[in-house]
């Protein structure tokens, strides 16, 4: 993983700012990357091995098949259980959390000010996020999402069925369904997703150790790469700027936690969303919408991004012309859709397991505050109804939120006609807009979707000022909450 860290004259980012002669400013950032990898490793460590009377977290670690995910990486590493108190233990992991996201809030706010750049500073500032994945991948995966992806791909490669026909629990014996979840369910995910799944379960095998090994690791390398394009986009849109933004999505510790630790394939989701978006910048509205289409086809949460990447037609002249462009995209992302569909082609009942919402109760910690305030003023039944109504609710908001966004956009887009990196300013806002309601609005979001709205935001916000500021504390808080809830408590 060495070669994806950038040489430290490299002019990827187009970073205009002079490389400072000495290491006079080095200490800082060698002082914020050790004490990172420091309290990453600590994390790591606390997350293998919990007290054996500690009843886990509520949302990670409290289900029946968790502790086996956990087991897998603890006996892998011979970790055993932290010589901690349960009450030593949660304090721990909220205090290392806390300490990470600290850390790359100074992080980020030292790469925007820093007036000269020297090579080792350089170094330090690309490398840090290559070294905290690879400490990563001994964090257990305490999220069962990985092991579905392997799921579905193994049922596809090995077991020759199709995972939107075949739900995991047909086969009880498989050495990967104890570890799952979600085993009554088919498929969620894109085709596009799928065949990828299918491919690294043909590399690797179906071990389950071997098997989340090679999601965490394609999980780490998609992630680096998300980092690196969107500070090429924004190095583009705002000369000067790329090391920032590189620092700003690289070292967040959503970003690695929940890819290198968890294996989330959200980084690697939106990898071709940012491509796309640097694409809008070089006038290739096509290529830009097909790349939009290759993310959509991984999950289908990125169709609002590809429907704002198409409205960019607008800026045409003539309507005529906009309309022409909008046929050629229906076509070419058509053809798209045909080709990675085929394998699993199976009519109606693709569509409706790509659109089933599995069941679950309210997963995002905000709704579970506001559950316990009514609960709490009105009494359980009251508490009882926010679970009940809070999906259909949240999910009513959501839509209607995005459409009046989409129209927005298109409204400036109509009026202002941007061309080149103007469209991207133009197309950058919505974004922003569109995925942070997408990631925190839910009732069923976790924190794994904040990874959608990094690179928008370090585009709009040129990573620096209040409004940065407030959408860190946000999503910390959101993952705070989220990872750190004691099971029953």
């Amino acid at each position: 993983m060495s070669r994806l860290v950038p040489p430290a004259d490299s002019q990827v980012f187009r970073d205009d700012r002079p490389s400072a002669p000495g290491a006079a400013a080095l200490w800082p950032v060698v002082a914020l990357a050790a004490c990172y990898l420091v309290l990453l490793t600590a994390l790591t460590w606390l997350m293998l091995g919990p007290p054996e009377s500690f009843r886990g977290f509520a949302r990670d670690t409290a289900t029946a098949e968790a502790p086996r995910r956990v087991a897998l990486y603890a006996d892998a590493l011979h970790a055993s259980a932290a010589p901690l108190s349960e009450r030593t233990y949660l304090w721990g992991v909220r205090a290392t959390l806390v300490g990470l996201f600290l850390l790359h809030g100074a992080a980020v706010w030292r790469a925007s000010r820093s007036p000269a750049i020297g090579r080792g500073e350089r170094r330090l500032w690309y490398g840090l996020p290559v070294g905290a994945m690879t400490v990563a991948l001994a964090y257990p995966p305490t999220s069962a999402d990985l092991f579905y992806y392997a799921m579905a791909g193994h049922l596809a490669a090995d077991r020759g069925v199709n995972p939107y026909l075949v739900t995991p629990a047909t086969f009880p014996t498989d050495p990967l369904v104890p570890l799952n979840y979600w085993t009554g369910i088919t498929s969620p995910y894109g085709p596009l997703w799928t065949t990828i799944s299918r491919g690294v379960v043909l590399l690797v095998g179906d071990d389950p150790l071997r098997v989340s090994l090679a999601f965490k690791a394609l999980a780490a390398v998609a992630a680096i790469g998300l980092a690196v394009i969107v500070a090429r986009v924004t190095s583009d849109l705002w000369p000067g700027e790329g090391l920032t933004a590189y620092v700003l999505v690289g070292w967040h510790p959503i970003l690695i936690v929940e890819s290198a630790g968890t294996g989330h394939h959200d980084a690697l989701i939106m990898l071709p969303a940012m491509v796309g978006l640097g694409l809008l910048g070089r006038e290739r509205t096509r290529s830009a919408v097909l790349a939009l289409a290759l993310s959509a086809l991984m999950k289908p949460v990125t169709v609002p991004l590809l429907a704002l990447a198409a409205l960019a037609r607008l800026r045409e002249r003539r309507w005529s012309g906009a309309i022409r462009g909008w046929a050629g995209d229906l076509l070419a992302v058509s053809l798209l859709v045909v080709v990675v569909s085929v394998p699993y082609w199976a009519g109606g009942a693709m569509l409706r397991s790509l659109l089933a919402e599995p069941g679950r109760l309210v997963s995002n910690p905000f709704y579970g505050l506001l559950a316990n305030l009514i609960g709490t003023l009105w009494g359980p039944g009251a508490r009882g109804r926010v679970a009940l109504d809070a999906g259909p609710i949240s999910k009513i908001v959501v839509a209607v939120v995005v459409v009046m966004l989409a129209g927005w956009s298109a409204s400036r887009l109509w009026r202002t006609r941007p061309r080149g990196w103007a469209l991207v300013r133009t197309e950058a806002t919505g974004w922003a807009a569109v995925t942070i309601v997408l990631a925190l609005v839910p009732s069923s979001a976790h924190p794994w979707y904040a990874i959608w709205t990094l690179g928008p935001v370090a585009l709009v916000t040129r990573s620096r000022g209040r409004a940065l500021a407030a959408y860190l504390l946000l999503i910390g808080l959101f993952a705070l909450l989220y990872h750190t809830d004691v099971a029953g408590g």
